[in-house]
C-alpha cells in the first residue's frame, strides 16, 4: 500500500508544478508591488545529485531486461523532478513579499498568513494558517515590509 502511495505522489507533484508554471504571470499580476525579494537560489548541484539517484536504478533496470516496466516508472518519476527544478528556476527571480501576498513558487495571500515572528535582526518567520512556516533572511527593506504586514493585520507571535 505504501508503495502505491509513493507512486501516486510523483504524478501529483508533476501536475502541481505544471499548473504553477502556467500560472506564473497570473500570480505576478495578482501580487502587486514588490516589497522584498527572496534571495534563495536553486543550484544545479542538487538537480545533478537527484538525477544520479534516479538514473542509476533506471540503468540497472535496463541492463536487467525483464524489468522494463520498472525503468519506465522510474523515468516518469524523474520527469516530476525535472519539472519541479524548472518551476523553481522560473520562480527564482520573482519569489518574495509583495503588497498583496507572498510568492514562493505559488501565490500566498495575506489571508493565509496567521502570524509573524522575528527570529533575529535579519530573519523573519511567517506562519501560515495550515502550520507551514516561511522564513525570509537578509531582509533589506524591513520598514516597508513591516508596514505591509501591519496593514494586512498580521499578528506578531511572541512565543
Amino acid at each position: 500500500m505504501l508503495f502505491f502511495g509513493f507512486l501516486n505522489n510523483h504524478p501529483i507533484r508533476l501536475i502541481k508544478n505544471i499548473i504553477s508554471i502556467v500560472n506564473k504571470r497570473k500570480y505576478l499580476k495578482k501580487a502587486g508591488e514588490n516589497i522584498v525579494l527572496c534571495n534563495e537560489k536553486y543550484h544545479i548541484k542538487s538537480f545533478i545529485g537527484c538525477s544520479i539517484g534516479f538514473l542509476v536504478p533506471v540503468i540497472y533496470c535496463i541492463v536487467r531486461r525483464p524489468v522494463y516496466f520498472l525503468a519506465i516508472i522510474l523515468l516518469l518519476m524523474y520527469l516530476s523532478v525535472i519539472i519541479e527544478f524548472v518551476s523553481n528556476k522560473l520562480y527564482e527571480k520573482i519569489n518574495g513579499i509583495y503588497e498583496n501576498g507572498i510568492i514562493l513558487n505559488e501565490c500566498i495571500t495575506w489571508n493565509e498568513i496567521h502570524s509573524y515572528k522575528w527570529i533575529n535582526e535579519e530573519t523573519i518567520s511567517l506562519l501560515k494558517n495550515d502550520g507551514m512556516r516561511i522564513d525570509f533572511d537578509k531582509i533589506i527593506n524591513k520598514d516597508k515590509m513591516m508596514e505591509t504586514i501591519i496593514a494586512n493585520k498580521i499578528n506578531e507571535n511572541n512565543n
